[in-house]
């Protein structure tokens, strides 16, 4: 699983969604690449980098695209008795008026403990249109009230997350390791 700065939508969310309703992550990945460029310097020809032009880059390189929602802390008692994680598409920056595209399963608001994490995988399952933006949102299901207490970090990763690839190393170890 690979990640980096540009593919966070968020460190600390707090959603608060009433029971049978949803609450959107207003932050979303700019899936035209607004970020950063290479440019070249006129003095020197060397590379340098420059925020706030498009950055063209395949982050996926043919691995499978997930959003990763990390629980941060432990989830209080609360009267939402389940949540569903949805990945979603906008126009908007701001992941208004969206459409969702994927989404987990119905996930038990017990089990959202510090440290666990729900993956999502992105193949626009729905076949819907994308848009420029791709965002996330939390559905409260069950029960009564709103969720409470439930912190999340959500990152774009390539690379199944529940899965973990051992990369080769040249390291040898002597005999009396």
């Amino acid at each position: 699983m690979i990640s980096d700065i540009n593919t966070t939508l968020a460190t600390a969310w707090a959603p608060t969604p009433a029971t049978g309703s949803q609450e959107a992550l207003t932050t979303t990945v700019d899936l035209a690449g607004t970020a950063l460029s290479v440019m070249t310097d006129p003095t020197d020809g060397d590379a340098t980098i420059a925020a706030g032009t498009a950055l063209n880059r395949d982050i996926a390189q043919g691995e499978g695209l997930y959003l990763l929602f990390t629980c941060t802390n432990a989830s209080a008692p609360t009267t939402v008795a389940n949540v569903t994680f949805r990945v979603t598409t906008s126009d908007a920056a701001d992941n208004s008026s969206n459409t969702d595209i994927d989404q987990s399963v119905s996930v038990a608001v017990a089990s959202l403990v510090s440290g666990k994490q729900i993956a999502i995988r992105l193949s626009n399952s729905t076949g819907v249109t994308m848009g420029r933006y791709l965002g996330a949102e939390v559905y409260a299901g069950g029960g009564s009230g709103s969720l409470d207490n439930l912190t999340l970090n959500v990152q774009l990763v390539h690379g199944d997350p529940r899965a973990p690839v051992g990369y080769p190393t040249a390291f040898i170890a002597p005999d009396s390791f």
